[in-house]
């Protein structure tokens, strides 16, 4: 399906057009898609015509539910995977600039600023001019 997508996109865009592709990396039921597996189909994923990955997690910086032994994040388990060079946006209870640096600082590569912006849609506009503490939060 998305190579078709992608064929579709080079065939007929007149302009720049990325094409990615949005994953839950894990359901909370039984059998439910489980972590390993999405992260088997992400790196099937990487290996087509697909610009980036974009991750909705209920928190960025969450570790697996399934697995509570498991203390490492998400998204590093996705790094470990895929390409270094794969573009990796996450979504996640995101609110804070210093959560954005802490994200980029673990190799994403776009943070996914939902709520906030509707929060308060300046937002990027004043971390930009170094305002962060006229930032409005819910």
């Amino acid at each position: 399906m998305t190579a078709k997508v992608a064929q579709t996109i080079e065939k007929y865009a007149d302009r720049p057009f990325l094409l990615g592709y949005r994953q839950s990396p894990e359901e909370p039921m039984t059998p439910g898609i489980t972590l390993a597996e999405s992260l088997a189909f992400a790196q099937k994923i990487a290996a087509l015509p697909v610009d980036y990955l974009h991750l909705a997690l209920k928190d960025a910086f969450q570790t697996p539910f399934k697995d509570k032994s498991d203390t490492e994040t998400i998204i590093a388990h996705y790094r470990r995977v895929l390409p270094a060079d794969m573009p990796l946006m996450v979504a996640g209870l995101l609110k804070k600039p210093d959560q954005v640096e802490r994200l980029m600082d673990e190799g994403l590569t776009i943070a996914a600023l939902g709520r906030e912006l509707i929060n308060e849609p300046n937002c990027v506009q004043k971390v930009i001019q170094h305002d962060i503490q006229a930032i409005r939060y819910a």
